[in-house]
């Protein structure tokens, strides 16, 4: 390798660990919620969901917690909290759990992180958080990522793409063939991925009803 490439990948490098660091060192905002640990006790007080990517398997999620306005502020992770729930809205709030065992990408597996609950049912959907960055001559931007998980039983898929949304999705809700002929004509895509586990779920509960 030529000095200068050598020299231009380690200010690269430099500036990437630096603002991989910095940029993302905190997500989201202060709301009113509450979290469960692991023995089930249930804690309220302020919490602010925070992700960014780590190297290994540990998770990328954790969490900020004040028990009041002047309390001290803690950084819990999924050692000691099994679920949180945030008060996003008046109406409205956001379920976390555990999951465990689960692959993104070549680079990203994980012994468990905390994933957003959207849906929950036969299929349950999940959304997981995590930052990526991109490194130029003139430093590096980190930017959020999310990847939708489904599971159906013990098994959990991740669905990445149209492509990969119009292979895999059709197994999931096989049992379903109104909605497998939706997804491959194209009816149903990765956009309606909401969409479709919500009808297949609803479609199962009455039929067991």
């Amino acid at each position: 390798m030529q000095k200068t490439n050598y020299i231009y990948l380690l200010i690269t490098l430099f500036f990437l660990f630096t603002n991989y660091k910095n940029s993302f060192g905190q997500n989201g905002e202060w709301v009113k919620g509450h979290y469960y640990t692991w023995s089930g006790e249930r804690v309220e007080g302020f919490l602010k969901h925070r992700f960014q990517a780590q190297f290994g398997s540990g998770p990328d999620n954790s969490l900020r917690f004040m028990a009041d306005r002047d309390a001290k502020r803690i950084t819990l992770t999924t050692k000691e909290v099994k679920s949180f729930v945030l008060q996003i809205e008046r109406d409205k709030v956001d379920s976390f759990i555990v999951i465990k065992n689960f692959t993104i990408n070549v680079f990203a597996t994980y012994r468990e992180d905390f994933v957003k609950v959207v849906a929950t049912g036969p299929l349950n959907l999940y959304m997981h958080y995590s930052t990526v960055s991109t490194g130029s001559k003139y430093g590096a931007t980190t930017s959020p990522v999310s990847n939708w998980l489904v599971q159906k039983g013990e098994s959990l898929t991740l669905i990445k793409n149209q492509s990969n949304f119009k292979e895999v999705m059709p197994q999931l809700v096989s049992d379903d063939t109104e909605l497998v002929e939706k997804i491959t004509n194209k009816e149903f895509k990765y956009r309606d991925i909401e969409e479709v586990i919500r009808l297949y779920n609803q479609k199962r509960f009455t039929s067991l009803n």
